[in-house]
């Protein structure tokens, strides 16, 4: 569902078609919110991390993980603070 759909939505749930009380920032925020809630509610939380290639300079947009042969789950402190699991490493 795109954003869009959602907003319409919301619009015509809080009866506010025109933006009269809440404004296109306010109502992406709070859906944006809510999907996570949700997503994190039901353990569907996904989060990149990146290992640097070999001589790379330091840089933020890394977040390595050591993988282990042949080990399919690993636990993880997640962004949210609570514990969260990789399930898959490529």
């Amino acid at each position: 569902m795109l954003l869009s759909e959602y907003t319409t939505q919301v619009q015509f749930l809080v009866h506010d078609q025109t933006n009269a009380d809440f404004s296109q920032t306010e109502l992406t925020n709070a859906i944006n919110n809510a999907r996570t809630a949700v997503a994190l509610d039901f353990h569907c939380c996904r989060q990149l991390y990146i290992a640097p290639p070999n001589n790379a300079p330091f840089s933020t947009i890394y977040s390595p993980v050591s993988v282990i042969q042949n080990v399919e789950a690993y636990p993880l402190l997640g962004p949210n603070g609570k514990n969260s699991q990789i399930v898959g490493a490529n």
